[in-house]
């Protein structure tokens, strides 16, 4: 038996998300980091009117700031990357510190200790985030893009690696489609499928649908995402479980991209352990994904979009033909002309005896009901439906050597259920202040 039942999902991924990098109003859900800190001199008293510059090392936008009268600056809704922090300030050294990796929803302390000397002078230090996290009592890991890229991903969804997460148990989910998952997992003692889904500081949870996402950004599409497990931050006051925030890739100053294709086919497969009992076959699968991605500055002939203006574009799509194996209980020959006498062996039972209900009689006092059996549990032809006979016909005979029994599968056969998907994600991020 094969049966088709194909379902088209054209997903459209993440809409056109333009990221403003200035200090703006922010979204109620907040995936983007900050840092912040203190400036001090040798003395450790502390320095206000430093400028503190933040520049993200792949495309050269900068972030200005300026410490205030009791030298702390904070420096908020910094996009995930990689950062370079300097001070300036007349009299004292530049004071440098790169490869700062910001993730999301990060809040990271750094504070700088500068040394009187000329501006010409600086002092750098490669590589210093901070390992111990200040900034927040939020517990949580975070999936990066190294990761994703060097972890094999059931079903090509980079929510499956969410249970790897300390303090989260349970799975991915039952997977919809390449783009929507139902996340079953629990964190830190949360509520299972009562967790909150956000793309990009989005809120990505379907309503009612108890921890279904909406949608689900393509693998090579995902810069990274943080399972958080204890919410003491008020803007996730909204679930009972885990938060799971999702942050898209974005363009750089260098053109960059992937393609990829993945392909199972049963001629790669082994026969189940069900289908060698039944004695069927190896049922078809057919799984196909290929798709890529393309990020780099937008550069127009009347526009030079470098160190400003970045795009990236993504597309997946997969056409999964999965197998079905599936069992009833249909009629026995016998059974479609009447016999039941080998189905319902009635012995003197009244539990699997076949009554007749044209010889139903109402006693005297109006209490009760009787019948008439039918002698060994055989409908006589007289009795059956011409309708229902021809409602019969229309069923498969058993095809399982399985004794004649009620609630007992004697017919099984392979079907096959096709789920087509297009998935893309389009995003512009634009710095102003440059």
């Amino acid at each position: 038996m094969r049966n088709n039942s194909k379902v088209h999902c054209s997903c459209m991924g993440i809409i056109l998300f333009l990221a403003v990098t200035f200090v703006a109003t922010a979204w109620g859900q907040e995936f983007r980091g900050s840092i912040s800190g203190r400036i001090l001199d040798a003395s450790g008293a502390l320095v206000p009117g430093v400028t503190v510059a933040v520049t993200n090392e792949e495309t050269n936008v900068s972030v200005q700031v300026i410490s205030n009268d009791e030298g702390n600056y904070t420096v908020p809704y910094l996009l995930p990357a990689r950062y370079t922090v300097s001070t300036d300030m007349p009299g004292f050294k530049k004071s440098v510190r790169k490869g700062i990796v910001v993730q999301v929803r990060d809040k990271l302390v750094i504070d700088f200790a500068i040394e009187i000397g000329e501006v010409t002078d600086s002092v750098t230090v490669a590589a210093d985030t901070p390992l111990l996290r200040v900034g927040d009592a939020n517990l949580g890991q975070v999936v990066d893009r190294h990761f994703l890229d060097k972890m094999p991903l059931a079903g090509l969804s980079p929510l499956g690696l969410a249970d790897m997460s300390p303090g989260v148990i349970g799975g991915g989910g039952g997977v919809t489609s390449n783009t929507q998952n139902d996340l079953s997992i629990g964190g830190g003692g949360g509520q299972d499928r009562g967790n909150d889904v956000t793309v990009d500081g989005v809120p990505n949870v379907a309503p009612r649908q108890r921890g279904l996402a909406v949608t689900i950004p393509m693998a090579d599409a995902v810069q990274e995402f943080r399972v958080q497990t204890t919410l003491f931050d008020a803007s996730n006051g909204r679930s009972n479980g885990g938060v799971l925030a999702v942050s898209t890739r974005g363009g750089t100053n260098q053109i960059h991209g992937t393609a990829y294709g993945f392909l199972r086919n049963r001629a790669l497969d082994a026969n189940s352990w069900t289908n060698n009992k039944l004695g069927l076959g190896k049922p078809p699968i057919h799984y196909n994904a290929w798709g890529g991605t393309v990020g780099g500055p937008i550069v127009l002939p009347f526009y030079d979009g470098r160190d400003k203006t970045f795009f990236f574009f993504g597309y997946e799509t997969t056409s999964n033909a999965r197998s079905i194996t599936r069992q009833a209980r249909v009629p026995t020959e016998l059974e479609r002309i009447g016999d039941f006498s080998q189905t319902l062996p009635a012995k003197g039972s009244k539990a699997f005896q076949i009554f007749d209900p044209y010889t139903t009689v109402l006693n005297s006092k109006g209490s009760y009901v009787s019948r008439d059996a039918f002698a060994s549990n055989i409908i006589p032809a007289s009795k059956l439906s011409p309708v229902g006979l021809a409602v019969l016909e229309q069923l498969p005979l058993p095809n399982l050597d399985i004794p004649a029994q009620i609630n007992r599968a004697n017919w099984g056969a392979n079907s096959t259920q096709s789920v087509e998907t297009d998935n893309w994600v389009a995003r512009v991020t634009h710095n102003s202040i440059q």
